[in-house]
């Protein structure tokens, strides 16, 4: 059985993912965010952002850093991140700021993967059911570069994929 959303924690997680609502302004956008109650919610809400957006990021960051982050949340995200748009990077691309930026936030998913230093390892994540790169290209050169650990599930229970809930917006 996939662990799922009650109906008030999937409200909140779409209205979290509206950035056209009435969360325009920052401060209703973080009173919610801090209304966040289980590792699942933390889950569903990168697949719905748009990753386009400044407030993304920092919900990224935030969703990172918080009591209730999963390990398989961290595995999603940095999935969804598109860590093989960033492992083959030039030293010249790596040394500008806003490239090294996105590149320590997957080196630092990847070094805390390797201890499962997360709060929750309660959410089994596989990326290869949502990510298409991992699906169609599993053995390309630039996967390779990725390590090895970031490409096997996370321990825990199953989560429903957001493929499968119909509320997505990354999924391949």
């Amino acid at each position: 059985m996939c662990l799922l959303l009650s109906e008030l924690q999937a409200s909140r997680v779409r209205a979290l993912a509206d950035n056209s609502g009435p969360l325009a302004g920052s401060k209703p956008y973080w009173q919610l965010i801090e209304d966040v109650e289980a590792p699942a919610e933390l889950f569903y809400l990168p697949w719905l952002l748009d990753w386009n957006s400044k407030r993304t990021w920092d919900t990224i960051k935030w969703i990172l850093a918080h009591s209730l982050c999963d390990a398989g949340t961290a595995l999603a995200i940095y999935w969804l991140h598109q860590p093989q748009d960033w492992v083959n990077r030039s030293e010249s691309e790596r040394a500008d700021p806003w490239f090294a930026a996105h590149i320590a936030v997957h080196e630092d998913i990847e070094q805390r993967m390797l201890s499962l230093s997360f709060p929750s390892l309660a959410l089994s994540y596989d990326p290869k059911m949502d990510i298409r790169t991992l699906r169609e290209d599993p053995d390309s050169p630039t996967l390779a570069l990725i390590p090895k650990h970031m490409k096997v599930p996370t321990p825990g229970a199953p989560i429903a994929s957001p493929r499968n809930l119909g509320w997505h917006k990354y999924c391949g």
